[in-house]
């Protein structure tokens, strides 16, 4: 009969809270990369899009490091955008460089179904 094979130590609240800090921060970095496949940056945002409540979730990740999870995803999508304000699209539309006025974000920063969650109320 075999032996199961021994498992370490269990998981520590502090541990998890700094595994969620690594996967925040490699997710962030990864979307900084100015050479990031299209799909892995796809990826990428529709996690961060992502309002669902999971262990690993964007917005779990962004409460164990003390963070907003609103502020850093509008911050990161307004930078991502063009460095617009970090509240979001200013009215009317986004400037692009050379001033061209766009209601559309750049091409691949936003999840694949193309729609950024509801801000509530």
């Amino acid at each position: 009969m075999k032996t199961p094979p021994e498992r370490g130590p269990p998981w520590t609240a502090a541990g998890v809270a700094k595994l969620r800090a690594v996967v925040l921060e490699d997710a962030l970095t990864r979307l900084a990369r100015q050479r990031q496949p299209e799909h892995e940056r796809a990826d990428l945002m529709d996690w961060v899009c992502n309002d669902q409540l999971a262990p690993f979730s964007f917005l779990v990740c962004a409460a164990a490091c003390g963070l907003d999870h609103e502020q850093l995803r509008e911050g990161l999508l307004a930078l991502l955008q063009g460095g617009q304000r970090a509240t979001g699209a200013p009215q009317g539309g986004l400037k692009r460089p050379g001033g061209a006025v766009t209601t559309q974000p750049q091409r691949g920063i936003v999840p694949r179904g193309g729609r950024l969650p509801r801000r509530q109320p």
